[in-house]
């Protein structure tokens, strides 16, 4: 999340404090989980999804010069993403915020005007559809801005808004005002990320309520799906009288939520943001299609960054077996190598690209469906604060056909463009361009098949099976600088991608953080 500086939340909360006759009272409506049936996972997107993307609206492309990227801009770019490969976007939160980021929601049925219009929104929808590209919008509800009008009634003591959020007198010594808490007027709302987005109160049915229907509103509208922003911090414990179970608040309400969205479209797909170890991850497998799998994620960092590779192994493997649920199905995997939150991949390289094509080389060849962050395929640069980790696309050379300046290009200055990555075979473009065809057109690389230890793991050599029902895949990395040289022992009958390498016969030669994959017999 991005915080907005903290005077210009003290001069809206002072606006909005009045004679609030608030109560620390909450509406519980507990939710029972022997009433959720368990939903069926999206079929289309198990079936037909291996690659998406994560776009920052605001960074993308600019369709009519203001600065801002926009949804015409996005629209313009399709054919762009569709040649890179990519089946589905995730665009940050687009509806009408104080923010650049939109992360504190005024009105959850409206488009950003800085974005475009509801017309705009649906021309975009139509649009990828025409081009087999699905579109999800990120959601956020554990939170609003303090501009929403939900809020201001709030503090204003309207009867049928005081339960939406979460306040406290101080006076309940079982209820302590322990953790993010800041006042009102003589209350105190609850705030995990900042002052400036207050917490909705999820035990509130009629809080509820009004989430399935905002979600029913853009899935009428023809979305594919959702991304959760921060499902982890539903219920949270400074939230909660002590010894409440928070962690089984919070599952089954997603639960319920995801059985809702299952109602208007049962292929709707829904993937969560739980930051959390992968241990606590499981716990919540029955309440969506997917999560991102940050555990994951700092694994192959790791190796990358170090050049050893002592559990990724039997990390990746014990993560697709836990992933087996009831009924044969199967949970869905969401692997990537950094998000809008993170520093990128190429800076926390200290800018080393053959090790950040390494980084990618890994994750597209995982199980599960791999996430691009926009910008990630021309080794953007990018270190926190968060708008340096958002910085406008490099469409060309000289910064125009949508090249946004919201945010002045200050660490990519010397990034070569992507018109400029296009005509080098060699270049960040390239060599994901190649990863994402030969993820997407193999069939060893569906999101369920199997994951298997190879059999050339000694010194700095990374190697892994893929397998499928009618094809067999050996993946082999060399996560060390040094180039090393290996006999092959397998049947190879096709080569399908190698960067950094050489290959005679069974003869193979990986230069530094060079990767090969190998169509090999079963």
């Amino acid at each position: 999340m991005k915080s907005i500086k903290t005077l210009v939340a003290l001069l809206c909360i002072a606006s909005l404090i009045g004679c609030s006759n608030q109560t620390t009272t909450k509406k519980i409506t507990p939710i029972e989980d022997k009433k959720i049936k368990n939903f069926n996972i999206s079929k289309t997107f198990s079936e037909d999804v291996r690659t998406c993307y994560s776009l920052f609206p605001i960074s993308f492309a600019d369709s009519n010069n203001d600065g801002y990227g926009d949804l015409k801009g996005i629209e313009n770019k399709l054919d762009y993403l569709r040649d890179l490969g990519i089946q589905c976007i995730y665009l940050n939160p687009i509806h009408p915020s104080p923010s650049y980021h939109k992360y504190d929601v005024i009105d959850y049925y409206a488009i950003d005007p800085k974005f475009g219009t509801m017309n705009d929104f649906e021309n975009l929808l139509k649009t990828a559809k025409e081009k087999n590209i699905k579109i999800m919008m990120d959601m956020v509800f554990n939170h609003t801005s303090i501009q929403h009008p939900w809020f201001k009634k709030a503090v204003k003591g309207e009867e049928k808004y005081k339960d939406y959020y979460i306040f406290n007198d101080g006076k309940n010594k079982d209820f302590p005002l322990k953790g993010p808490w800041y006042r009102a007027g003589k209350q105190f709302y609850h705030a995990f990320f900042w002052e400036g987005m207050p917490d909705l109160n999820l035990d509130n049915k009629e809080v509820r309520n009004e989430i399935y229907k905002i979600s029913n509103f853009w899935l009428d509208k023809g979305i594919d799906g959702f991304r959760l922003d921060a499902a982890a911090m539903g219920f949270e414990p400074s939230e909660y009288k002590r010894g409440t179970n928070v962690l089984g608040k919070n599952i089954n309400f997603w639960k319920e939520y995801t059985s809702n969205v299952k109602k208007t479209n049962p292929d709707a797909f829904v993937i969560a943001e739980v930051w959390k170890p992968i241990n606590d991850q499981k716990r919540y497998y029955e309440s969506f299609d997917s999560m991102f799998n940050f555990d994951g994620s700092d694994q192959i960092m790791r190796v990358v960054k170090t050049g050893t590779a002592f559990d990724f192994q039997s990390f990746f493997s014990n993560e697709i077996e836990g992933k087996k649920l009831k009924d044969g199905q199967r949970f869905i995997d969401s692997v990537f190598i950094s998000n809008h939150d993170q520093n990128r991949v190429a800076s926390q390289l200290n800018g080393n690209l053959d090790q950040a094509k390494l980084a990618a080389s890994i994750y597209l060849t995982l199980p599960g469906i791999a996430y691009v962050y926009y910008g990630e395929e021309l080794g953007m640069l990018g270190r926190k604060p968060d708008e340096q980790i958002r910085e406008p696309f490099k469409w060309n050379k000289t910064l125009t056909d949508g090249t946004t300046r919201w945010e002045p290009i200050s660490l990519n200055k010397e990034l070569a463009s992507l018109d400029e990555q296009r005509k080098n075979p060699h270049s960040m473009f390239s060599h994901y361009k190649n990863l994402i065809s030969v993820r997407n057109s193999n069939e060893a690389f569906d999101i369920f098949s199997d994951f298997i230890e190879g059999p050339y793991n000694e010194g700095s050599s990374l190697s892994y099976f893929r397998e499928s029902q009618n094809q067999k895949v050996l993946v082999i990395h060399n996560i060390e600088a040094e180039p090393i040289k290996l006999n092959l022992k397998e049947k190879i009958i096709k080569n399908l991608y190698m960067n950094q390498a050489t290959f005679n016969q069974s003869n193979l030669t990986l230069n530094g953080y060079g990767t090969i994959i190998l169509e090999v017999q079963k």
